[in-house]
């Protein structure tokens, strides 16, 4: 997940909790979402909240701006889903975007703990990478044989070999370290 994902994801689970609660104390619709986008403090979605709202003014339903709105991402389909299947069907609102939103919680979570252990795994990669060739340099600074080593065609070899697997062992962290995210 990345850091907007996470911030759109955090700002969805506050405009979640705000519908149930206004659900609960009975605001209408259309108030109660305008309030959860409010409370949410991320601008994309209070934008997104104003053109579902004013899809009357539109000439639409507030269902239809809400089924628009639900294209836009799995998560807001979610939210759009459980909104109009209660509507449908009357039953309780309020406890399930609870529910819904404590799953969108759990995500933020696991995300966040994804997002520890890939920095753990960026460093250690980092360190992998950059050590070897530390290491060859001080001891060209450091130790003459090694030096002429180095400077001859086998050194040279040795070099170019080395110097190749360190940067295919890069590209394979940076492969696995983004197929984790």
């Amino acid at each position: 997940m990345t850091r907007g994902e996470s911030i759109d994801l955090r700002a969805l689970v506050v405009l979640v909790d705000v519908l149930a609660a206004g659900v609960r104390a009975g605001t209408a619709p259309i108030d109660n979402w305008s309030r959860a986008a409010e409370a949410s403090s991320n601008a994309t979605i209070e934008a997104e909240v104003v053109t579902i709202t004013t899809a009357q003014l539109r000439g639409s339903t507030f269902a239809d701006g809400l089924s628009r709105w639900s294209l836009t991402s799995d998560h807001r389909r979610s939210i759009a889903t459980v909104w109009s299947v209660c509507a449908t069907t009357g039953a309780d609102l309020a406890g399930s975007l609870d529910a819904l939103a404590e799953g969108l919680r759990s995500e933020v979570r696991h995300g966040d703990e994804r997002a520890t252990l890939c920095a753990q795994a960026i460093a250690s990669a980092r360190v992998m990478v950059a050590l070897p060739v530390i290491c060859v340099s001080a001891m060209l600074v450091f130790d003459v044989s090694t030096r002429r080593f180095l400077v001859s065609g086998a050194g040279l070899v040795c070099v170019v070999a080395a110097s190749t697997l360190d940067a295919l062992a890069a590209l394979w962290m940076r492969s696995l370290i983004r197929s984790a995210r």
